[in-house]
């Protein structure tokens, strides 16, 4: 299995140099693929199945076919990110849906799609959602050649931060204002010089020992530190921490 911390570390540098969509499509499309990702799709706006298809490598015979079968009215991922907003698999997403009342023809449709997945290797997949602007909804659909590798959730943590930035980086092309930080200016930067530094030590994968001598700290200092962090971004781990700031739009954290 690919590991998505390998690239990872580098991603965020290659999305910032990036001077055009065309240049950012080219490095989104080199990042799937070292990642073992088979097929992908960009979805903009989620509104009709137009939409669905902004930026893929699907076989068009699929494409044309979830137009025409409008497969969309009952696709399990886009109906599970409409109504949630996280990231799920195909799997997971059809169990979900299991509990919805649908017709005959619904019942149908979605047995019909669900054989056609399979049929065209789509069902290793993940579904990213992305609410980036107010009332549209972007998306990314991620198909694996590993089914193992889609339920690594620490992977999943590290996949939506990324698919964020892509997002974000694809949105300030649309509106031509250029690649730039991405965070929210009316939200108040949470961290202290010094929290910026472990923050960004965590990010490049140096353990507790490299950083308190880095840092020119005890290593119960670097616990300490670490801990109030978590309890600042609500997260539990080292990988949610660093994609919490990320989808948070502090990308520029990691590149001072």
């Amino acid at each position: 299995m690919p590991n998505p911390l390998e690239n990872f570390t580098s991603i965020i540098d290659e999305i910032a140099s990036c001077k055009d969509i065309t240049c950012l499509l080219a490095v989104m499309d080199d990042f799937f693929v070292s990642i073992g990702v088979k097929y992908y799709n960009y979805i903009h706006h989620m509104e009709t199945s137009s939409n669905y298809f902004l930026h893929h490598n699907y076989n068009i015979s699929w494409v044309q076919r979830y137009i025409k079968r409008e497969y969309a009215s009952i696709d399990p991922v886009v109906i599970n990110a409409k109504l949630n907003n996280q990231i799920i698999s195909w799997s997971e997403a059809c169990n979900e849906i299991k509990s919805f009342t649908f017709g005959k023809s619904k019942k149908a449709l979605i047995q019909d799609m669900i054989i056609a997945v399979k049929n065209e290797e789509l069902e290793n997949g993940l579904a990213v959602p992305i609410i980036s602007e107010p009332y549209k909804q972007y998306g990314f659909y991620l198909a694996f050649f590993s089914s193992q590798i889609v339920n690594d959730f620490r992977f999943r943590n590290i996949i939506n931060a990324i698919c964020v930035m892509f997002n974000n980086a694809f949105i300030n092309f649309e509106k031509h204002k250029g690649y730039g930080e991405f965070y929210n200016k009316n939200e108040k930067f949470p961290f202290s010089e010094r929290e910026c530094q472990l923050i960004k030590l965590i990010y490049l994968g140096k353990e507790r020992t490299d950083i308190a001598e880095l840092m020119n700290v005890s290593i119960n200092t670097v616990d300490t530190m670490t801990k109030r962090l978590f309890l600042k971004m609500r997260v539990n781990t080292k990988v949610q921490l660093i994609t919490k700031t990320i989808t948070k739009g502090w990308v520029f954290m990691f590149s001072q």
